[in-house]
């Protein structure tokens, strides 16, 4: 089905929601920009393919429980979810709509972020990823396209609870490549559980990105670029940019490392290290 007739299913079986944008689609489902026109409220919706609901039950019901968990995190770096529903076979969530760009996209734009601005922004994220943790929900597909920045440079993180709830407990390599490899952490590319210190592996990806504008570990192939993640050191490039402190450095790197056990714990160490 073209993404045309899809949308225009999906709306006249929903009449509440009136279709205003696509503004993306993944292997997963697509997301539209609509007006709840209940409450007369610009949202964003996420629907789920249909062979969702079908293939896997039990990931419908992790996916309504982090849809749960994520409603109380009330932080302004942190997007709200708002409702489950179905329509017509396929499972949808609604969202708040965050105006802005995505970080991928302001990258892209402007080659690299320079510490100046790249700081704020990361430490927002940090901040935004603590309180997720701390009501018990890891992200575990951090990457700049997940992140929106506003105005004034206001950080908003998508998919929080999310991602948990469309993966299994213990991922194996073939399940990991499907999703982000250049952001996941060596312990998710071998298959072993996540935790916040995963999250915490991204975040050093996603500052990497920032402040040098291309992403660590590249390769021909998704299972390439997740061995590089086991097993090949952090580049050097950031000392290649004067800006970047030493300081700087030595925390991208320490968020960057291999064994979780020597990462930053959580998200507000990092920050305070960025601070």
């Amino acid at each position: 089905m073209s993404l045309d007739s899809f949308r225009t299913q999906f709306f006249a079986a929903a009449p509440r929601y009136e279709w205003l944008e696509t503004l993306g689609r993944g292997g997963m489902g697509v997301v539209f920009k609509a007006k709840d026109l209940d409450l007369d409220e610009v949202v964003a919706i996420k629907v789920l393919y249909g062979h969702v609901a079908v293939d896997d039950r039990a990931i419908l019901a992790r996916f309504k429980r982090e849809i749960s968990l994520n409603r109380k995190v009330k932080h302004p770096n942190v997007a709200r979810m708002y409702d489950f529903g179905t329509v017509d076979g396929h499972p949808f969530i609604t969202m708040e709509f965050v105006p802005g760009k995505d970080l991928q996209t302001l990258i892209l734009e402007e080659g690299r972020i320079a510490p100046p601005r790249a700081l704020p922004i990361l430490r927002q994220i940090c901040v935004g990823t603590q309180a997720a943790h701390e009501q018990g929900i890891v992200h575990r597909d951090l990457k700049s396209q997940n992140i929106i920045v506003g105005a004034d440079d206001l950080v908003s993180i998508l998919d929080f609870g999310l991602a948990r709830g469309m993966v299994d407990e213990k991922l194996t390599l073939d399940a990991v490549v499907l999703g982000t490899p250049h952001y996941i952490s060596p312990e998710q590319a071998m298959g072993e559980p996540a935790d916040a210190r995963s999250d915490i592996y991204s975040l050093g990806i996603i500052a990497f990105e920032m402040l040098t504008g291309i992403l660590p570990f590249t390769a021909d192939s998704a299972l390439g670029i997740a061995m590089k993640q086991i097993s090949d050191p952090v580049p050097g490039n950031l000392s290649l940019y004067p800006d970047v402190a030493p300081e700087l450095r030595a925390a991208v790197h320490r968020a960057l490392e291999k064994r979780r056990e020597d990462r930053f714990q959580d998200a507000a160490e990092l920050e305070s290290a960025l601070a």
